[in-house]
């Protein structure tokens, strides 16, 4: 803890990111230290188990993201791929459910790496015009309505992305 102590004494952000395995039993001890917890959850139930290969995985992480709220901001990040692409509904279900927002991005392919999961063009596509679906139906999506655009390719002026920040500035 002393590193997030040491980070906020200097004015910088501190945010722990979890897989939330253990954010149930360590949330009393990590919430004084930082100001935010984003967990991991690519897909609900047994699916965001098998990708993880860590059964019981999600039931944990809900649990601890139940037992973190109110004790700091917390949030979800989602990483769409090949093998989770039709989770999109049940993420923003689950956001909703938990009443926690949700940062759904699509996976960064690394040639040689990760090639059976990439994402075609279009796949990707449809994935981000989903995204602004639910954006415009006033979901807890956490991407602004910019990155998604940008994201699809759309010409929205002139503005900077960050994927840190969740949004695009323009």
């Amino acid at each position: 803890m002393y590193l997030l102590d040491y980070a906020r004494k200097k004015g910088m952000v501190t945010i722990v990111n979890t897989n939330g395995y253990y954010l149930k039993n360590k949330i009393d001890k990590i919430a004084p230290h930082t100001d935010s917890v984003i967990v991991s959850i690519d897909a609900a139930g047994d699916l965001h188990d098998k990708m993880r290969k860590l059964p019981g995985l999600f039931d944990k992480a809900v649990k601890g993201i139940k037992s973190a709220k109110g004790k700091v901001k917390i949030s979800i990040n989602s990483v769409i791929t090949a093998e989770n692409i039709n989770s999109i509904p049940d993420l923003i279900q689950l956001s909703d459910d938990l009443n926690v927002p949700v940062f759904i991005q699509t996976m960064v392919h690394e040639a040689g790496y990760n090639d059976h999961l990439k994402l075609t063009e279009d796949q990707e596509k449809a994935i981000y015009n989903e995204l602004l679906y639910y954006k415009k139906k006033g979901s807890k999506l956490l991407n602004s309505e910019s990155y998604i655009k940008k994201s699809v390719g759309q010409k929205t002026g002139e503005m900077s992305c960050s994927q840190s920040l969740y949004s695009c500035r323009g």
